[in-house]
């Protein structure tokens, strides 16, 4: 066998190349554009949301001090206000996205009650990343029965 605990570059090159060669995996395809796009803006909304909490709760956590600095509160309350615009600014792009792009699926999605944008939006890249691999065993059984 090929166990080894040391840990060398040539080594594993070797061992890759005789992994592609015996198992021959499929190429991997890239996802749509389209959604390639949606992801980036659904990861960055996430982080914003997240330095926004963040900040929240630095400005909460100085509330009960006696002496607080004015240029600190200011600087933090335009923070805040940035990260708010930009978080509003980024549910607005990734709502035309997937009313442009995914239009069908979003509508369908948001008709239904409790689906809000967001699953929606969550349940668009998560189906049309793997639609692809469930299209043809669906032709497949609609073909046989």
């Amino acid at each position: 066998m090929h166990l080894s605990v040391t840990k060398t570059d040539p080594r594993d090159a070797v061992l890759l190349a005789e992994y592609g060669r015996t198992i021959q995996p499929a190429v991997y395809q890239m996802d749509n554009q389209n959604l390639l796009l949606l992801r980036q803006k659904r990861t960055l909304l996430r982080q914003y949301q997240k330095q926004r909490v963040a900040l929240l709760n630095l400005s909460e956590s100085f509330q009960p001090l006696p002496l607080k600095d004015a240029t600190v509160q200011q600087s933090l309350q335009q923070m805040i206000a940035h990260f708010q615009s930009a978080i509003a600014q980024l549910k607005m792009e990734i709502n035309q996205v997937c009313q442009q792009d995914f239009a069908d699926q979003y509508q369908r999605l948001t008709s239904i009650k409790g689906i809000s944008r967001t699953i929606a939006t969550a349940l668009i890249e998560t189906t049309a990343r793997a639609a692809p691999k469930w299209l043809p065993g669906f032709s497949l059984c609609e073909s046989t029965g």
